[in-house]
């Protein structure tokens, strides 16, 4: 699941272009114990695992929780602008991972 996290947050323009739209839904909020795990997954390399300090794995946390707020607050600041008010989707069900390469 952390790999899953990481892995989407590293690849290059995974966020999809329709995002910013008034019916799109807004990205899911991470597990709480996102921080928990000690391993990692390197890109490129699905069945291997490498080892990460507990310093590493909060500091990835806390980058997937920072840009996954960011991205939901820029696309509620779009939504607001929005023609029809009654088309707007606020629940937070996308998972980029699961939604974009799964």
């Amino acid at each position: 699941m952390f790999f899953e996290w990481v892995h989407t947050i590293r690849r290059k323009r995974s966020v999809p272009k329709n995002f910013f739209t008034c019916d799109h839904p807004l990205l899911e909020v991470p597990p709480v114990d996102l921080d928990s795990y000690d391993y990692k997954v390197p890109v490129g390399k699905v069945k291997s695992r490498e080892r990460v300090g507990k310093t590493t794995a909060k500091r990835d946390a806390f980058i997937i929780c920072t840009v996954t707020r960011v991205m939901n607050e820029a696309s509620m600041y779009f939504k607001r602008g929005c023609p029809k008010k009654d088309t707007i989707t606020v629940d937070k069900s996308m998972n980029m991972h699961r939604d974009l390469f799964g």
